[in-house]
């Protein structure tokens, strides 16, 4: 499934298809133990540019593919809404058929999660009469 941005005025395409999951759950980390598609899906949601860049370097095609600096470069700038391109790479994700299951997955727990969390913070504030 391609999908495509629009980066520093040019177009480029990114398939997230099976090449694409195959090569992110290769990913070693310093430790040596492997990481894959759930855990950069969950970085993805905490907002982790550097988890961002490499989704997008795993998905682009080959032809016309913009570089790592250029990527960088753009997600840099002050023009550039980050927040919105990590959510067109989650919806990329969630809707692509070999990475839909498991995005859809981890969105939901980590959606779980933080309303677990709001929900505890709420308790002990209130607890301690700040509220």
């Amino acid at each position: 499934m391609y999908k495509t941005l629009t980066i520093n005025g040019t177009e480029y395409e990114f398939n997230f298809g099976f090449g694409f999951v195959k090569a992110i759950s290769r990913v070693k980390l310093q430790d040596g133990n492997e990481i894959g598609l759930q855990y950069r899906v969950a970085q993805l949601y905490d907002g982790s540019p550097e988890a961002l860049v490499d989704v997008l370097m795993k998905a682009r095609v080959k032809t016309n593919a913009p570089t790592m600096e250029e990527l960088q470069n753009w997600l840099e700038d002050e023009s550039t809404d980050i927040d919105t391109v990590f959510d067109q790479v989650l919806d990329f994700l969630s809707t692509a058929n070999c990475s839909k299951k498991q995005t859809l997955k981890m969105l939901q727990s980590a959606r779980e999660e933080e309303e677990i969390q709001k929900a505890a913070t709420a308790k002990r504030r209130k607890e301690a009469g700040l509220d």
